[in-house]
């Protein structure tokens, strides 16, 4: 009974970092998250707004490396799942590299979570 019990104890601790892990937002290469983007731009940060749950990052002296848009508000936390937030992002005058998809609601979000923005000075 002790070894049958064991067994189970020893199953149930390899599946359940499995499911942990299938849960949680895998890291696109650099060429992944790309594709997946929308644009790709580097920019500064002019200001910081909210809108109801969304917090909103305006972007100028944009260069696009990939795609345009005339005005960039990239939603960097407040999406409606957290994990899909680009946690690192933004400070007023910072300068990001952003992988961003465009929203329904014409704001762009993060193409790969917390892994969409990187600091670039």
């Amino acid at each position: 009974m002790n070894k049958y019990l064991l067994r189970v104890l020893a199953g149930f601790m390899l599946i359940i970092p499995a499911i942990c892990l299938a849960c949680s937002l895998r890291k696109l290469s650099l060429e992944g998250v790309s594709a997946a983007s929308d644009v790709v731009f580097i920019g500064r940060v002019t200001s910081l707004d909210k809108v109801d749950q969304r917090e909103i990052a305006r972007f100028s002296h944009v260069k696009f490396l990939k795609g345009g848009a005339r005005e960039v508000r990239f939603v960097y936390r407040g999406s409606s799942v957290s994990e899909n937030d680009a946690a690192l992002c933004c400070e007023v005058a910072g300068v990001y590299l952003v992988f961003g998809v465009k929203g329904l609601d014409g704001y762009y979000y993060g193409a790969n979570g917390p892994y969409s923005t990187y600091r670039a000075e």
